[in-house]
């Protein structure tokens, strides 16, 4: 402790004593120039000393004319800059400068010079090598025995040191040692100001509190070097997901703190916050090992939660213990109304996220039939999720919740898994089903290992790709930017065998370019247009038209929500070629769709015998295995070693 006071104190000590060796040197100097100047002859043994001074001063002297023009540098100054005197004598002192110093400064040393007073600042000057100094400048006036200003002496201390000392000490006081972010007293600061600028503009300040999960039995584990590089990669990671403007903090051992200005809305605030809660969504590598870690994070708002910096951290940190309680690994806002929403969304998030591991999802199947022989020609494979605490959740919520947590990847491939292995086993049972129409999302299609993830799937559960079709919604098919990739999917699907369907035909930007463009073979049309058929005369004109366009361009046509004899009759009328809907089956769970196909069969053999392999984890889910007792997190996973 001693030796760390020391330290700072020693260099303000110096300066001290630097000032007043300026002081008297700069004085010295005055006293040489007027003597030179008033008295050359009588004073001939007081002008050689003081020349004495000068030439052995420890610091750099320099003395110019009137118009700035250098006459004299001292030996120190040489020393100092490496210029020798014949190579700046008659130059502007400018040429020293590093260009740096603000204009202001110049403009206030004129300012003071030119009105007969001594001048004292720092500058930032540059050597003859192009190292730059930090200087202490002391420059004075001088005159003449007429009262006549006839130059200029300058005095200069090197300051480098000093500055070096001072930077240290800053760095010291205000940034962690571990991870070089600023510490909890410069976050306080950074904080403080952007309150004031948030006032001054009527902005919002979020203010996010980050703790890390059970961080001290990691560093327990893994040992404390390791437990500091660990602390390293997450605050690498925190600072990539803010801009410039915004400060991340590491606030106390395993806590940092973000403060994030200039926010429009509590939309967007409760986004950011998303974003910070996905710097854990990636498994970190120590030791050779793969570690998933968690995080409980609280955020507060200003001006609509506390209206001063210690106030907001306290709520933060207060909204932070709330989501440890709720269960680690979430957030929570201190807000009550925006906490709410925002709660929801995140358990659903994690429910969804733990629920192919506690094998709460399933598969339905809808037999689709052909419209004029009722016979079973395919049949539609639906995703459904019973959550124990959310209840039965609609696909509508947690399919788009999937695409935003990158989730949507992970479940497809089950999705595909789980399909061709059930295709399998009741093709082996000789049930009679041509094929499985799957649902793919946008996102899953665009995926650059998609087809891949067919393959793969088809490969795994031994089914001829002739047997399953992709359902294409048509939405999906117009958010597809890049055309070409498209193109390239869907023509290498198509020759493995597969077929393809636009799904929901009707409810977006219907164009026939798209149709003509991409390999459909069924366009199926949404069940909105053919439960009006009855008594709705556009839908029957549109109906019919869609219907006649899809057979122009040699595509079979599905009509979907099929409940009542109307129905078909118009659709066998128009020349619809399958069906699919409640008046023929609603969809069926595994069990009860393989009885179904029994009940068509007669001879085959009962559902009871039927054995179909559990469906594997894919390798993209990527989350660490809940604990036994309580179903949450733990505190890590490790998934495998990264040494051979």
């Amino acid at each position: 402790m001693e030796r760390f006071i020391s330290g700072p104190l020693s260099g303000i000590l110096w300066l001290a004593l630097g000032l007043v060796l300026v002081g008297v040197v700069g004085w010295l100097c005055w006293r040489w120039f007027s003597v030179h100047q008033e008295e050359p002859q009588e004073d001939g043994v007081k002008n050689i000393m003081l020349s004495r001074v000068v030439e052995q001063s420890p610091m750099s002297i320099m003395l110019t004319n009137a118009v700035g023009e250098i006459e004299y540098v001292n030996p120190f100054f040489e020393e100092t800059y490496g210029y020798r005197l014949n190579e700046v004598f008659g130059l502007n002192p400018r040429v020293l400068s590093a260009g740096k110093t603000s204009p202001d400064v110049y403009q206030e040393m004129w300012g003071t010079l030119l009105k007969g007073c001594t001048w004292q600042g720092e500058l930032l000057n540059r050597k003859k090598s192009g190292e730059e100094l930090w200087e202490f400048v002391t420059i004075s006036p001088v005159k003449n025995e007429r009262n006549e200003l006839s130059g200029y002496a300058s005095v200069k201390e090197d300051l480098s040191l000093l500055k070096a000392k001072e930077a240290q000490l800053f760095q010291t006081t205000y940034y962690d040692s571990v991870t070089g972010l600023p510490n909890r007293l410069l976050a306080i600061d950074r904080l403080s100001q952007a309150l004031l600028q948030a006032r001054r503009h009527e902005k919002m300040v979020l203010l996010v509190f980050f703790d890390l999960d059970h961080f001290k039995k990691v560093n327990d584990l893994i040992g404390f070097e390791d437990g500091n590089a660990l602390l390293f990669l997450i605050a690498e990671r925190l600072k990539g997901c803010i801009r410039n403007t915004d400060t991340v903090a590491r606030y106390n051992a395993d806590e940092f703190v973000l403060v994030l200005q200039d926010i429009p809305s509590t939309l967007v605030a409760e986004q950011l916050v998303r974003n910070v809660m996905s710097v854990m969504d990636e498994t970190f590598v120590m030791g050779g090992q793969e570690f998933s870690l968690s995080a409980s994070v609280g955020a507060a708002l200003f001006p609509n939660d506390a209206d001063d910096a210690y106030t907001l951290l306290q709520r933060a940190e207060q909204a932070m213990e709330k989501a440890k309680e709720s269960g680690r690994g979430s957030f929570h806002f201190f807000t009550q109304t925006m906490n709410l929403v925002a709660t929801q969304r995140i358990v659903m998030e994690h429910g969804l996220r733990m629920a192919l591991i506690r094998k709460e999802l399933s598969l339905v199947f809808q037999p689709i039939l052909d419209v004029a022989t009722e016979q079973l020609v395919s049949a539609e494979v639906l995703l459904r999720w019973n959550s124990p605490s959310l209840g039965r959740v609609s696909p509508e919520k947690f399919i788009g919740l999937a695409e935003d947590i990158g989730l949507i990847g992970a479940l497809g491939e089950w999705v595909l898994e789980t399909a061709c292995r059930h295709l399998k086993a009741w093709q082996e049972a000789g049930y009679t089903i041509p094929k499985l129409a799957v649902n793919v999302s946008p996102q899953q299609f665009q995926s650059p290992d998609f087809v891949s993830t067919v393959q793969r799937a088809l490969l795994n559960a031994d089914v001829e790709a002739s047997c399953l079709e992709i359902e294409i919604t048509e939405s999906a098919t117009i958010s597809n930017c890049d055309e070409a990739k498209a193109l390239q999917t869907f023509g290498q699907l198509q020759q493995m065998g597969i077929g393809f369907s636009i799904d929901d035909f009707g409810t977006g930007y219907s164009s026939l370019s798209y149709l003509k463009r991409y390999p459909f073979d069924t366009l199926k049309i949404d069940r909105s247009f053919v439960y009006d058929v009855e008594h709705n005369q556009d839908s029957k004109m549109l109906v019919s038209t869609m219907i006649s366009m899809a057979h122009s361009l040699g595509m079979r046509v599905i009509g979907e929500g099929v409940e009542n004899t109307a129905h078909v009759q118009f659709l066998q009328e128009h020349e619809c070629d399958w069906v699919q809907g409640y008046l023929y089956a609603k969809p069926m769970n595994a069990a009860d769709f393989a009885l179904y196909l029994k009940n068509r069969c007669g001879s085959c053999k009962t559902p009871s015998e039927i054995r179909i392999d559990s469906t594997p984890l894919p390798a993209a889910i990527g989350y660490p295995l809940p604990t036994e007792k309580s179903g949450e997190k733990p505190l890590f996973f490790t998934k495998h070693s990264t040494q051979e």
